[in-house]
């Protein structure tokens, strides 16, 4: 197989995906019988393991995303080694296509991770946003790169996703919360209680406790808690969205226009954490 770029091993792969499933479903029978349909499911595996899984290994995405491709394209090799199912090949790339919502985001924030230099700010700044990133790099200097990739990429040019902007907020505020309330202490506060079906504190918990402990009354804490769990939640909803091609632009366009209206909070919770006043 030739040596591609990456951005080629992620594009040809997905629609190399597509192409597969479209032939599938023209099949009338209940088996996959075609010893041409079975070779280009084979050849997808291939494309997947020889190409795309060590491109993705080499952005050290979470090991949770590529397991379920791993799971899903296995499952399709086992099938072409056979007359199986139709349905069964449709099940496994209903699966795979799940997967790429949760992993197109996390290699989006990887990727530009990569691209910046560590510690080196955006180039255009406002001074809130030098304040913020001059204070991360000081307490926690991953989240600063996290804070300044996201700063460059609302200031630059129009990007085709704004998935790994959104992810990088929450990734910069993720740090934060947890170098200044670690989950053990968050968990042995007074009244605490674990949200249902959480495992460990919230990032709206975690908010709480940082202006608590200061001395903050209920009602100071209450816009900066409330303001966290919206930026979490909303991003987490972005991360999530899917869209049809014919609404690409007007996608595009909207989740900028609703990530930035996102970092006005996120910049208020983190000039509050952090302490910084005007």
């Amino acid at each position: 197989m030739s040596e591609q770029p990456p951005e080629d091993h992620w594009s040809s792969f997905w629609a190399s995906l597509g192409a597969l499933e479209s032939r599938l479903k023209g099949i009338s029978a209940i088996n996959v019988n075609s010893a041409a349909t079975r070779s280009q499911a084979r050849a997808l595996v291939q494309q997947y393991f020889r190409g795309l899984r060590p491109h993705l290994e080499s952005l050290h995405v979470a090991a949770d995303y590529t397991a379920q491709l791993d799971s899903g394209l296995q499952r399709i090799l086992e099938l072409s080694n056979g007359n199986n199912r139709k349905d069964s090949y449709i099940r496994a790339i209903r699966d795979i296509k799940h997967a790429r919502l949760a992993l197109e985001a996390d290699r989006e924030l990887r990727i530009g991770r990569a691209s910046q230099t560590p510690g080196s700010p955006p180039a255009v700044q406002t001074g809130l946003e030098a304040a913020i990133h001059a204070t991360l790099l000081d307490i926690v200097p991953t989240a600063a790169l996290s804070y300044s990739q996201a700063v460059a990429d609302l200031r630059g040019p129009s990007r085709a996703s704004y998935r790994g902007t959104a992810m990088e907020l929450r990734e910069a505020l993720r740090e934060l919360l947890d170098h200044l309330a670690p989950d053990d202490k968050v968990m042995k506060a007074d009244g605490f209680k674990l949200e249902k079906g959480r495992e460990g504190p919230t990032m709206r918990q975690k908010a709480a406790f940082i202006l608590r402990n200061r001395g903050m009354s209920d009602s100071a804490v209450e816009a900066p808690r409330d303001a966290a769990s919206i930026v979490d939640q909303s991003i987490s909803r972005l991360a999530r969205s899917v869209y049809s091609r014919g609404a690409l632009d007007g996608h595009v366009a909207a989740a900028r226009a609703e990530v930035l209206q996102l970092k006005l909070y996120f910049d208020s919770i983190l000039a509050e954490l952090l302490e910084i006043h005007s």
